[in-house]
């Protein structure tokens, strides 16, 4: 009996000053270079076993000694706190292979080691940084497990180091800041995010090369901006290896040096892409639906309209498709400057959502085909308003899709675009 109550005190007082359940915060900064490792500065002594660390607010936590305990919990960075890994081959310990990372906002972790690290999961409570910093880290190798969270994560690298993101991640935009040229693989679908991606050169035009390993490895709807000036970016720093594509990639739209790239499919023929991989730009989605969601069709769910293009006027690029029908019916666009609503018109199942002056691009007719879907290219110069509109900058016009229903009708719900 006694034992057993001996063993209960143990457990507890473990708990409460943090042992194998408990957590330690470091609090000062004390050991200059190895702050981490002086248990002065911590609540409840170094890190180790299954405890959780803690990096308060504000708080530049440093680590620089082979001996750092490895421990088995999970580590918070908050609010504006820093974690520095330089010098020593084991001061990764204080991440490699733990149980998880929270990053609070305004957070970074850096690392300096010659060795490869191997990160948990990062779950992001806010905007945070990842970065290398000069000199041991140089061509060694990082390994994220997933990053989740809708913030914005940067990550800032040195040279030749490699960052390998081998999990689908959800963070919301990517930003590849450069201290001198590295190297981003994005290994599995997903790895790129949810969002967008920004690639920065420094001012002699090394920055990191972006390695697509993996169809899908970024958002089909999210736009990729590689920055700096014509003749810059990547590895080299020349541009000739910005994008390197191991893999066939669809994105929503793609920004080079400043400039806007069209829809289309890129090959290594481009002077900043490399790699035997495609990219292909669809342009990205523009508009905003509006009175739906439409009524169920025979496919068994509504149809919707969708416009890609970019929403200026004289682009004169918008597509519009109509999706989530039957197969083997047909349809046309509709386009008028009025939202309205009229339920069942002529004896339809669905809702006409446009109004005024409607425009039908009857010439345009066309089959649903096996995937229940079709689409046009829009001229923007000639809409089928009488007599032919021009779009003009400023003017906003709605589209609808009505399409034959088994032995009726039925539309998409509208969408309405503003263009600049």
């Amino acid at each position: 009996m006694a034992r057993t109550q001996h063993l209960a005190f143990l457990f507890s007082s473990a708990v409460l000053v943090g042992g194998a359940l408990g957590q330690t915060t470091i609090t000062g900064t004390a050991g200059g270079d190895n702050t981490w490792n002086d248990a002065s500065n911590w609540s409840a002594g170094v890190p180790t076993g299954g405890v959780d660390a803690i990096v308060a607010p504000g708080v530049w936590a440093r680590v620089n000694d082979a001996n750092t305990p490895v421990y088995s919990g999970s580590l918070t960075v908050e609010s504006g706190a820093v974690l520095t890994m330089a010098g020593a081959t084991g001061s990764e310990y204080a991440v490699n292979n733990i149980a998880g990372i929270t990053m609070q906002p305004l957070s970074r972790i850096e690392l300096n080691v010659g060795a490869s690290t191997s990160f948990p999961p990062i779950t992001l409570l806010g905007n945070a940084s990842l970065a290398t910093l000069f000199g041991a880290s140089d061509w060694e190798h990082s390994y994220y497990d997933t990053i989740s969270g809708p913030h914005t994560l940067t990550l800032h690298h040195f040279n030749g180091h490699n960052v390998h993101l081998t999990q689908p991640n959800s963070f919301s935009a990517l930003v590849l800041d450069t201290l001198d040229r590295w190297r981003c693989y994005a290994e599995v679908a997903g790895s790129l995010g949810l969002g967008d991606v920004i690639i920065n050169p420094r001012a002699d035009g090394r920055s990191a090369s972006l390695h697509i390993e993996a169809s899908d490895a970024m958002s089909t709807d999210a736009s990729l901006f590689m920055n700096g000036s014509p003749g810059q970016g990547g590895f080299t720093g020349d541009g000739s290896d910005y994008l390197v594509m191991n893999a066939n990639l669809t994105i929503g739209a793609l920004m080079v040096y400043g400039v806007p790239k069209p829809s289309g499919t890129y090959t290594n023929t481009e002077p900043w892409l490399s790699g035997s991989g495609t990219l292909t730009v669809q342009a990205p989605a523009i508009g905003t639906n509006y009175c739906g969601p439409a009524n169920v069709n025979s496919s068994g769910g509504p149809a919707t309209i969708e416009g890609r293009g970019y929403a200026h006027a004289t682009a004169n690029d918008l597509t519009l498709s109509a999706s989530g029908m039957a197969t083997n019916e047909m349809g046309i666009f509709l386009c008028s400057e009025t939202q309205g609503f009229v339920g069942g018109p002529g004896g339809s199942q669905g809702n006409l959502c446009v109004g005024g002056k409607i425009g039908r691009f009857a010439s345009q007719m066309q089959p649903t085909g096996s995937a229940g879907a079709f689409s046009i290219p829009v001229d923007l110069t000639a809409l089928p308003v009488w007599p032919n509109q021009a779009v003009l900058p400023g003017e906003t016009w709605n589209f609808q899709a009505w399409f034959t229903d088994g032995p009726t009708s039925n539309f998409t719900d509208g969408l309405t675009i503003t263009f600049q």
